[in-house]
C-alpha cells in the first residue's frame, strides 16, 4: 500500500530558514531570515544581513494573495504563490565605493566625502515563492525601498577635514530599486 500524499502547502512546514541576495534587499547584499508562516497566504520574517557600509537588521510581512498546489507523483507535491513583501529595516548608508582612477595627471580637488549613518528604510515587492519537496522554498522579487523620516548627512572636505551638511547631497537617493532572490530550507 502506498504511503498517504503529503498535502502541499507552505505551512506543512511552519518554519524557514532562508539566506537572501540582490540589489537593496530588505537585509542588505546578503543576509539569513528566519521566517514563520502562520497561514499558506501569510508569513512573517526578521533577519540580519550586511550591505558594503554595515549590519542592516529586518523584519516584514509576506501575504501571498494567490497560491497554487499541484501533486507531482504519489509522495510529492510543490506551492507556487504570487507574493506580496514589505519590510522595515535599519542599514548603513554612505557614498558609493570608488572603483577605478578617475584621472592620471592634473586632478581636481576630490569631492566633499559622504559620511556613512545608519538610516530607516520601507520596502515593497512583488515576487513568486516555490515551496518544492515539503522543505526546498525559493523566491524571487522586485520592489523599491524608500528612505523613512528626513535623516541628515554630513560631508566631509579631504583636504581641510572640514564637515558640513550635505542633506540635498545629489549622491543621496532616498528611493531604490530593490531585487531579492531567495533560497529556504522549511522546518
Amino acid at each position: 500500500m502506498d504511503a498517504p500524499e503529503n498535502e502541499a502547502g507552505f505551512t506543512t512546514r511552519r518554519f524557514v530558514l532562508q539566506t537572501r541576495t540582490g540589489f537593496a534587499t530588505s537585509v542588505g547584499f546578503v543576509g539569513v531570515l528566519a521566517e514563520l508562516n502562520l497561514h499558506d497566504r501569510l508569513a512573517i520574517n526578521a533577519g540580519i544581513g550586511s550591505n558594503f557600509y554595515g549590519w542592516s537588521p529586518a523584519f516584514g510581512v509576506r501575504v501571498r494573495p494567490i497560491v497554487v498546489t499541484s501533486n507531482i507523483g504519489t509522495r510529492r507535491s510543490v506551492a507556487f504563490a504570487l507574493t506580496l513583501e514589505g519590510s522595515l529595516s535599519r542599514a548603513a548608508f554612505g557614498e558609493q565605493p570608488r572603483i577605478g582612477v578617475y584621472c592620471i595627471e592634473e586632478c581636481r580637488p576630490p569631492p566633499p566625502r559622504l559620511q556613512t549613518r545608519y538610516v530607516s528604510w520601507g520596502q515593497l515587492e512583488l515576487g513568486f515563492e516555490m515551496r518544492a519537496a515539503e522543505h526546498y522554498q525559493f523566491l524571487g522579487s522586485l520592489g523599491a525601498a524608500k528612505m523613512l523620516g528626513e535623516p541628515r548627512f554630513t560631508c566631509t572636505w579631504q583636504t581641510t577635514m572640514e564637515s558640513f551638511d550635505c542633506t540635498t547631497d545629489t549622491r543621496i537617493t532616498p528611493r531604490v530599486f530593490v531585487l531579492t532572490f531567495a533560497v529556504g530550507y522549511a522546518f
